[in-house]
C-alpha cells in the first residue's frame, strides 16, 4: 500500500466479508483506521451486509478520523463526499528520509 500512496493513490478501497466473530469488529476497526493514518490517505472499507458479519463498513479520513460507520450485519448504505485536499505526504516524505 505504501506504494500505491507513493505513486498518487488518494483513496484505497477495501472490500471484505470478513467473519471475525464479534470480538473481531474492534479489531478490524482499528487496522483501517490506522492505515488511514499511516499513510494519510482515505481508506474506504465495505463488508458484506451478512447477519453473521462482525466487521464495520466505513470509511476513514487521512487523519484517522472516521466519516462513516454502518452496523455490521444490517444492509445499508452511505455516502460521503471527500476532501482530496486532506490527502499529505508528510509521512512518506519523513520515510523516505529515514531510508537514505
Amino acid at each position: 500500500m505504501v506504494r500505491l500512496a507513493v505513486i498518487g493513490a488518494e483513496l484505497f478501497l477495501h472490500l471484505n466479508s470478513g467473519r471475525a466473530g464479534p470480538s473481531g469488529f474492534a479489531t478490524w476497526r482499528s487496522h483501517l483506521i490506522s492505515r488511514a493514518a499511516e499513510l494519510q490517505r482515505f481508506v474506504a472499507s465495505a463488508n458484506a451486509a451478512a447477519p453473521d458479519q462482525h466487521c464495520p463498513s466505513l470509511i476513514v479520513g487521512p487523519g484517522g478520523d472516521v466519516i462513516v460507520e454502518l452496523t455490521p450485519g444490517e444492509p445499508a448504505m452511505a455516502r460521503a463526499e471527500l476532501d482530496l485536499q486532506m490527502v499529505s505526504d508528510h509521512y512518506l516524505e519523513q520515510r523516505r528520509t529515514d531510508l537514505v
